[in-house]
């Protein structure tokens, strides 16, 4: 069984294959709103930066309710994470992770007054991976409880739940 460094590693790995994330936040009504959102980068203190536009709605929701949750889904792969969501204005901070991809919504480039970074501080996570060897293993014991006519039970190799906050 993977101790817990394992899985937050491979956690941090998953997240970091991850291009676009949904990102899901707090309405002022109490409902919460998910939507598409790019990935600048998956940081090595397990914080996680997003881009967006200043006049976002997502900038005022997060500054009343920082608490967000981020999923990201690929074929055999699967991910949610959690914590708390900061509004970065630091123009360095901004140009170090600039991407010309984020061109079409800041024309501007790196300098446009409109874009500003989320950060989100991960808290917790989890998985559910069923790729490559993981996958295998999950239909050889899925394979087993057929045969033997009997539940499956998710196995640890393949999901995790991970304490992320320092």
């Amino acid at each position: 069984m993977a101790g817990a460094d394992d899985t937050k590693d491979h956690l941090i790995d998953i997240l970091k294959s991850f291009t676009t994330a949904m990102l899901i936040t707090m309405e002022a009504d109490g409902t919460t709103h998910a939507r598409p959102m790019s990935i600048a980068r998956v940081g090595a203190e397990n914080e996680l930066f997003l881009v967006t536009s200043v006049k976002s709605l997502k900038v005022a929701n997060i500054v009343s309710q920082p608490l967000v949750t981020l999923t990201m889904q690929a074929s055999a792969l699967f991910v949610a994470v959690s914590g708390n969501a900061t509004i970065v204005y630091d123009r360095t901070t901004i140009e170090n992770l600039w991407s010309e991809t984020w061109r079409i919504w800041f024309p501007d480039g790196k300098t446009d007054p409109d874009i500003c970074l989320i950060r989100v501080d991960l808290e917790k996570g989890e998985y559910w991976d069923m790729s490559g060897t993981r996958g295998v293993a999950f239909m050889i014991e899925a394979a087993k409880s057929l045969a033997l006519g009997r539940k499956l039970e998710s196995g640890a190799s393949q999901n995790a739940k991970v304490a992320l906050s320092l």
